[in-house]
């Protein structure tokens, strides 16, 4: 972390590199404003003009919408702190809601050589936002903006697009299902288009980039790696982590309570599984929790569940589980099914998006989307015949050490930035 500290101004921007040497009456807005702009008006010494650096690696600018928990990705801190491991200069804008705890978590990443620009923000303060990222384009001066998620597509996008800076986002999904918000869906993908090159981690994603109007030679399929994954506890200690108990069965399933995540599938098909000693273990949280709790209730398999809410680095305490459940309705970006196959467990999952290409016939069991019968008769043989099944994740777990390793992958985001700058050197884009 930056040793100079933070300076709180402007209702609760957080600017790092400042000293807190104000006190006494906050300053109002617009000596705020003036204080922050006074900050970044001079670039800092220790950065030269954009260009490439170590390794051959560009001068990038990671702007990053880490969504309501404000925790960072793994996939796109490991993308950043491996660059900057390689030489490369990186930075990271983030915008966090008001008193989120994640600060501290993106500030760590200063200790592996990532310049962190970390701001404080509600989610609504859009004209706020695009001016924090562009103080911060202006101060870190990269040649090349890396968006992910959409606030930072739309505004971040839109601040580099004034400045004439190429532009490249990773788009992990889109929102889906009963709540989605049809307008931002839109302007993403308006913005999208005008972007130099725009990386869908999976098939389905490209679809919809490509019907959503981005040019199909803007388009680049890079599945995420599986980097940076914290070590797994031994099972009892999984268990003991999360309350289980030492005996009996457990079900695992990740993901956001949220309707396309489809955890109301997997309730639906615990009665057929009345006659086992099964415990139901979810890890997430979202907006249909109490729905789901009801849910539970009305079907009479609420005592065989237990709620864990949002867990950090969840992917560790898959060893407590038997069976690891995926049960989406739709599904674009399949981590914690990737996640439960490195750590070699049995997996039971439905066909939607990627799934049958990623998880294959000899490496777990696929049962069709929204079919709670089906769904718990793969539970079932899985449970039953538990020596077939970890024969399944063994050769899963092979699968995945092998093609989702983060040395090429990191490599093929180096080369696609080379390529979108020569490109602009040309004339080309």
């Amino acid at each position: 972390m930056n040793d100079a500290g933070w300076l709180s101004v402007a209702g609760g921007c957080h600017i790092p590199g400042i000293a807190p040497v104000l006190t006494g009456t906050p300053p109002t807005l617009s000596r705020a404003t003036d204080l922050f702009a006074e900050s970044v008006s001079e670039p800092d010494r220790k950065h030269t003009p954009p260009g490439h650096r170590g390794g051959g690696w560009p001068h990038v600018l990671h702007a990053i919408d880490p969504g309501p928990t404000g925790l960072p990705d793994v996939a796109v801190t490991t993308l950043m702190r491996e660059s900057a491991r390689q030489g490369a200069d990186v930075a990271a804008a983030v915008i966090v809601e008001p008193g989120s705890a994640a600060i501290s978590e993106w500030m760590g990443l200063e200790s592996f050589g990532v310049r962190v620009y970390c701001y404080s923000l509600p989610s609504d303060r859009y004209l706020r936002q695009r001016a924090r990222y562009a103080e911060t384009l202006r101060d870190w001066r990269p040649a090349l903006l890396h968006c992910h998620g959409a606030r930072a597509d739309l505004l971040a996008g839109w601040a580099a697009g004034s400045l004439r800076l190429p532009r490249v986002s990773t788009v992990h999904g889109f929102a889906t299902g009963r709540r989605e918000p049809r307008l931002a869906g839109w302007l993403r993908g308006r913005a999208l288009a005008r972007f130099d090159a725009v990386i869908a981690v999976s098939r389905l994603v490209r679809d919809r980039l490509l019907a959503s109007g981005v040019d199909p030679r803007r388009v680049h399929l890079v599945p995420d790696a599986l980097p940076g994954l914290a070590p797994p506890l031994t099972r009892p200690a999984a268990r003991a982590e999360l309350g289980l108990p030492e005996q009996g069965l457990v079900l695992g399933w990740a993901g956001r309570l949220e309707y396309e995540e489809g955890a109301d599938i997997l309730l639906d098909a615990l009665p057929w599984l009345g006659d086992l000693p099964l415990t139901v273990s979810l890890l997430g949280d979202g907006s249909e929790r109490a729905l789901l709790e009801e849910l539970a209730r009305r079907l009479g398999v609420a005592d065989r569940i237990r709620w864990h809410g949002e867990r950090r680095d969840g992917s560790r305490l898959y060893t407590a589980f038997d069976c690891f459940v995926v049960s989406a309705r739709h599904d674009e970006n399949p981590r914690p099914l990737l996640e439960a196959m490195a750590a070699g467990v049995p997996v039971v999952a439905a066909s939607v998006g990627d799934v049958p290409e990623l998880l294959r016939d000899n490496e777990g069991m696929r049962v069709p989307p929204a079919a709670p019968a089906a769904l718990a008769l793969a539970i079932r043989a899985t449970l039953e015949g538990p020596a077939a099944a970890l024969e399944r994740a063994a050769r899963a777990r092979i699968h995945v050490a092998r093609d989702f390793a983060s040395a090429p992958w990191v490599t093929r985001h180096a080369n696609l930035y080379r390529s979108i700058l020569a490109a602009r050197r040309g004339g080309a884009a």
